[in-house]
């Protein structure tokens, strides 16, 4: 059922959109954190986004963002805020990143989403 629904929701035109109107942005707030960092601020707004969450959800998504903006590396936006992205938001954030990645036309961003999903995943399994 959970791939059916994958199926779903990939590949959408609305995606598509919102990457054209935020990628840019995810990159000017990163900063230093580079493509990881606007990768998952990308995800977070993404997620903020959604219709179905709740307002603490929404807060702890934006302090995400916030994280972001603070990060002076890849490598701790990566470590500490995509870990903590992945913990709060599960599979739905898995499945961000997967419509994300399947939409974005930037072959770093690419990378940048597909090594959030292995750091989400690595951090499950802790």
């Amino acid at each position: 059922m959970p791939k059916k629904m994958e199926q779903e929701t990939i590949g959408g035109e609305p995606t598509k959109k919102f990457i054209e109107k935020y990628w840019p942005t995810a990159l000017a707030v990163a900063g230093a954190a580079g493509a990881i960092g606007g990768a998952i601020w990308l995800t977070a707004r993404y997620l903020r986004e959604k219709k179905n969450k709740t307002k603490a959800q929404d807060i702890t998504l934006e302090c995400i963002e916030s994280e972001v903006e603070m990060s002076q590396s890849e490598t701790v936006a990566l470590l500490e805020t995509g870990t903590y992205l992945g913990e709060v938001s599960g599979e739905e954030g898995k499945r961000a990143l997967i419509e994300l990645a399947n939409q974005m036309d930037d072959e770093e961003a690419v990378q940048a989403l597909e090594l959030l999903k292995e750091v989400i995943k690595i951090g499950k399994k802790s």
